[in-house]
């Protein structure tokens, strides 16, 4: 189980968008 990947990912996609 990779959670904190899933976690991560979320993060990124948030980044990306308040870029």
């Amino acid at each position: 189980e990779t959670k904190t990947l899933e976690i991560v990912k979320r993060l990124n996609r948030v980044v990306l968008i308040l870029k």
